[in-house]
């Protein structure tokens, strides 16, 4: 894929989510004075769900991108190398946490000995939102995919605050929080740009292939 077709899928990406958004917002605006805490939880709940779908949608996206460039993994950043490698770092764990250091260290070394000629394949797994997109969740996710993180730290507390919200109407919590429609749009404006932020990153990155070594 050439980059003008990468734009175009990013764009399909975010305008289908963006689209659903507005819809349920439109529907349920007429209904809001009617019962505006039921209306607001089921935006925020709706929101939660566009925002973790989308991510998911681009950042596998992304994955996929750059395993069809067939790359080695002396190519790449360190940081892609870690995500595709992982299954043999969480082996080496389980070994720590089981008191066998040396064998996981053995297995660690022969399951790494002279890997870096191969053509690196990251795994669909890499990408876990754990169902709780938090800031660190975030962090996390751009930390092993080789983005920049401080676009999701400076929304930090807010990021939380609004899975905090989401979470107390989709699982349930004795200290519910009750969200008006003014503070919901304030959600929703930020989840937009974040979403907008994000496909900037990948379209960036894949403009500028940033995943690659040399490049910074």
């Amino acid at each position: 894929m050439n980059l003008e077709e990468i734009a175009t899928e990013l764009e399909i990406y975010y305008n289908d989510r963006i689209t659903k958004i507005r819809k349920v917002n439109n529907i349920l605006n007429s209904a809001i004075n009617n019962d505006e805490e039921l209306c607001c939880d089921t935006l925020i709940v709706m929101l939660y769900a566009q925002l973790e779908g989308y991510v998911n949608d681009l950042l596998l996206y992304y994955v996929e991108i750059i395993n069809q460039e067939h790359l080695k993994y002396s190519d790449v950043k360190y940081s892609l190398c870690a995500a595709a490698k992982s299954s043999y770092f969480d082996s080496y764990e389980n070994y720590l946490k089981n008191r066998q250091k040396y064998i996981g260290r053995l297995n660690l070394i022969k399951n790494l000995d002279n890997f870096w000629d191969e053509e690196i394949f990251i795994h669909d797994n890499v990408v876990d939102t754990k169902n709780n997109l938090k800031e660190n969740i975030f962090i996390d996710l751009m930390n092993r995919l080789g983005f920049e993180k401080e676009i999701y730290s400076k929304h930090g507390s807010i990021i939380d605050e609004f899975v905090d919200y989401r979470n107390s109407v989709a699982h349930g919590n004795n200290s519910k929080h009750i969200i008006t429609y003014v503070k919901y749009q304030k959600f929703e404006n930020l989840i937009i740009e974040i979403m907008k932020d994000l496909k900037s990153q990948i379209k960036n990155a894949v403009a500028k292939k940033t995943f690659l070594k040399s490049k910074k």
